[in-house]
Order: structure tokens, then C-alpha cells, then sequence
């Protein structure tokens, strides 16, 4: 009898870390994956454009419960899922990541006793008040298995007594992050969006302490809007939630180029070949690591505090976005230090996937 393992999904960036293991648990003939998509990014952009560019098997079941509050959206992912579970009754949840939904499936399935194995589990910013960190820090107590990204992931949770089972296994995201690479044509995408290689500037936000405060949102898009009436494109992929917040506030980004959230290989591309990145994404610190890009982090702190430590990342506090322009400025102007592998060597999905084997004995 196979093994069953829910896996439950809601975010952009759950989509792309899922496309590694979903596509390694394929090839297991005594595993069956059954994908739940929380439908937490209601745009297709943000949600169905993924599953088909990622080779994702379509999710079984999708609750659809949409943009709401935190509150209000992790109750009805907790309400549409216990059923699921119920009915299922799978061998393993696996979750990923700080969102509402995985804190909901968490939550869900431990208080159903199904085991719970949490992908990305250790980060900590040590800010409180964010509903990141309160979702994967409770997560992380929920969960009986933690599988860290780096060394510092698993000395949070060691530091914390945290006596579930611990694995440092590397990130998921630089897996992803160099499949895409490998199969796509950087000169054919950079010739679609009229640009060279290290000739512009790549720029995403969607936080709710930057998008939802509007003394902030108002510093960050004046920031930005001097930025572009430089010489340099800036290219801006406006997330819906920023899109409306800023339609809302009457504002203007100046002379960005405005594109809708884009497929993964096109971020990619962008990526690799700008000449900055600038972000409050704790993914796209990651990538921006990755493709040895300086990023600049509109934040206080980040999770990804390796990033910082290696020096090819930078934060500057949304209060402070008026010096935008010459710490972008400092940050090209530095020399980035040598690539280190400290996320892994791109085989996360390899060693997860036999961590889960020999946990499901199969």
C-alpha cells in the first residue's frame, strides 16, 4: 500500500520550492503526493501560471479561500482542510515556508496527529509583530520534521530545545533556481524586454508593513521614482496587493517600467542579468544570492541573514528610502564577495526526498 504524503501549497514562492520535490516524488512508485493549493495568491499570475510552468501536478483539491485578513485566512484554510485530512488520512503534511498557510496546515494536521514536515524550517528575523515570523515559528513547534536550509536554521532551532528530528539539507530554491537556469534561453527573454546584460535594475515589493502602511509605501515608491529618472531602466513586477495599494494612494512610480508578477524563468533571467536587485522578498534575497546579483533589502532585518553575512546583500529601512538612490549607488560600486554554498549544493530535493523515504520506510 503506498504511502500518502498531503502536501499544502498557497504562495508563489511554495509553488516553486513544491516543483522540486513533487517532481522527485513522481518517481517514488510506493509514494502518492496529493497537492492542496490554499488558493492564498488568488491571481492567476500568481498561483495557475506556476503549476503549469513547473511541471506541478494540479492540485486535488483547492479550497479557494482568496485574500482576507491573517486571521480570517487562516481559519478558513484550517475550516476547508480538516475534512480533507479527515478523509485522506495521509502518512505525512508537508508545508513550506512562513505563510498563513502553512501555519493552518500545521496547526491542522497536529491537532489531527498526522505528522507534519516542515520544508525551510530554523529561519528566524527575531521580529515579533510579523506575521512571517510568528507562522514559521510556531510551525516549526508543530512540526515533527524539520528540514533547515543552513547551518544557522538549525542552531535557531536547537537554541530554542526544539527535539524533533533536524535536518540540514540545503535549499529547495537554489534546486529550482538552477533548473530554470539550465533550460532557458537568457538572450531570446532579455531581447522580449528590450534590455542588456547589467544595464537596469530588477525591483519587487509586497510586504504588509511596506504596502499596507502608507507613510511607508509613500517613502519607498519616492525612492523609487528618483531611482527611474536616472540613466538605468528600473523594472518593477508589481505583486496585485502593491499594485492596489499604490492606485490607492494616488502615487507614482515615475519612469518604471511597470510588468505584472512574472513566470518563474523570466525572474530568473532578470535576476542573473541585472545590475541590482532591489526587494523586500525574502525569496528573491535568496535568488539574488544565488545568481551573485547585489540586492538591496527594503526592510529592518531579514531571515536570510546569511545573505548579509557574505555580503551580497544589503538592508535599508522603508523609513530611509530618500538615500535609495546612493546606497544602490554603494552597493554596485562594491565588490561582491566569492560565491560560498552556504544554502547547499543544489541537491536539497535529493536529500529530503531520502530523508522522507526513510522515514515512510519505503
Amino acid at each position: 500500500m503506498k504511502k500518502k504524503i498531503i502536501t499544502v501549497l498557497g504562495a508563489r514562492p511554495q509553488f516553486i520550492k513544491a516543483s522540486v520535490l513533487s517532481n522527485l516524488l513522481k518517481r517514488l512508485v510506493d509514494v502518492e503526493e496529493i497537492i492542496v493549493n490554499s488558493g492564498q495568491h488568488y491571481d492567476y499570475n500568481m498561483s495557475e501560471q506556476f503549476f503549469s510552468e513547473l511541471n506541478i501536478p494540479k492540485p486535488t483539491y483547492n479550497l479557494s479561500v482568496k485574500s482576507s485578513s491573517h486571521t480570517a485566512q487562516t481559519a478558513a484554510i484550517m475550516k476547508n482542510l480538516e475534512p480533507i485530512l479527515d478523509a485522506e488520512c495521509p502518512d505525512m503534511v508537508l508545508v513550506y515556508g512562513d505563510t498563513n498557510t502553512t501555519l493552518a496546515a500545521a496547526l491542522t494536521a497536529a491537532q489531527l496527529n498526522f505528522p507534519v514536515a516542515h520544508i525551510e524550517a530554523g529561519l528566524r528575523s527575531y521580529r515579533k509583530g510579523m506575521a512571517e515570523e510568528m507562522n514559521r515559528v510556531l510551525t516549526d513547534k508543530l512540526s515533527d520534521y524539520l528540514f533547515c536550509t543552513s547551518l544557522n536554521s538549525c542552531k535557531n532551532l536547537q537554541s530554542e530545545n526544539i527535539k524533533n528530528q533536524i535536518f540540514m539539507v540545503g535549499d529547495v530554491m537554489y534546486d529550482a533556481f538552477n533548473a530554470s537556469l539550465a533550460r532557458t534561453n537568457q538572450e531570446l527573454i532579455l531581447r522580449e524586454f528590450g534590455l542588456e546584460r547589467n544595464s537596469f535594475y530588477f525591483v519587487t515589493f509586497h510586504r504588509a508593513e511596506n504596502v499596507d502602511e502608507p507613510t511607508r509605501l509613500r517613502k519607498i515608491v519616492q525612492g523609487l521614482s528618483v531611482l527611474a529618472n536616472g540613466k538605468v531602466p528600473v523594472i518593477v513586477a508589481l505583486h496585485p496587493r502593491t499594485k492596489k495599494s499604490i492606485q490607492n494612494l494616488d502615487l507614482n512610480l515615475g519612469r518604471s517600467r511597470i510588468v505584472d508578477p512574472l513566470p518563474h524563468a523570466q525572474t530568473i533571467v532578470l535576476l542573473r542579468n541585472a545590475s541590482a536587485v532591489i526587494t523586500d522578498s525574502g525569496g528573491l534575497q535568496k535568488e539574488a544570492y544565488f545568481a551573485e546579483t547585489p540586492c538591496l533589502t527594503i526592510r529592518d532585518e531579514t531571515e536570510w541573514v546569511e545573505t548579509l553575512e557574505k555580503g551580497h546583500n544589503r538592508l535599508l529601512s522603508p523609513e530611509k528610502c530618500e538615500r535609495l538612490v546612493d546606497v544602490v549607488s554603494e552597493l554596485q560600486s562594491s565588490k561582491l564577495p566569492k560565491f560560498s554554498p552556504i544554502y547547499g549544493n543544489g541537491d536539497a530535493g535529493e536529500k529530503i526526498c531520502q530523508h522522507l523515504r526513510d522515514i515512510l520506510s519505503v
